[in-house]
């Protein structure tokens, strides 16, 4: 009887462990991407290895941050989980959403902090005997090199073009 327990034990602990090990296989088997049907402005594509929605929003949408917008062409069983092969809709044009862009002018004439910050941050560098002057040189020379940033991710930006099914390649 205390062998019957023990081997009952012993299966019920392994079944458990066996549905531990296997429900990631089961769950990457079951997630499937499902197109709606192709229209006028879409097109189809393969997914490759290594593709990501993220990598694709930003060739097809130009924005990474938009793969979301992947559930409008397509159904998702799961978003995470993509794999070679299958077939994903994507447009060939698209408008970014109103919605999602904020209105730049009204984000820039809000002030960060208040004058009286401001101030009491002026008098302490000051008690430290730190200039402004080198405070802005080293600010200058921050935003030149975010420009040139800037300047190289949009040039590789505008080789990929709605509609390539290829990747840039850099030497980075």
């Amino acid at each position: 009887m205390k062998i019957m327990k023990c081997l009952l034990f012993l299966v019920i602990v392994s079944c458990f462990g066996m549905s531990l090990i296997l429900t990631p296989f089961t769950v990457g088997f079951a997630a499937t991407i499902t197109p709606n049907p192709v229209s006028q402005d879409t097109k189809l594509i393969t997914i490759k290895a290594g593709d990501t929605l993220w990598f694709l929003a930003g060739v097809y949408l130009k924005d990474p941050m938009l793969w979301g917008q992947f559930k409008q062409y397509n159904h998702f069983t799961d978003p995470d989980l993509i794999f070679p092969g299958e077939r994903l809709l994507v447009p060939t044009t698209f408008q970014m959403p109103a919605d999602s862009v904020r209105n730049i002018v009204d984000v820039l004439q809000k002030p960060v902090v208040s004058a009286e910050v401001i101030k009491e941050i002026q008098t302490k560098l000051e008690e430290a005997g730190v200039s402004l002057v080198s405070i802005n040189k080293m600010v200058g020379a921050f935003e030149v090199r975010v420009g040139v940033l800037e300047n190289i991710s949009s040039g590789l930006r505008d080789q990929v073009k709605a509609g390539d099914d290829r990747y840039a390649k850099t030497n980075a």
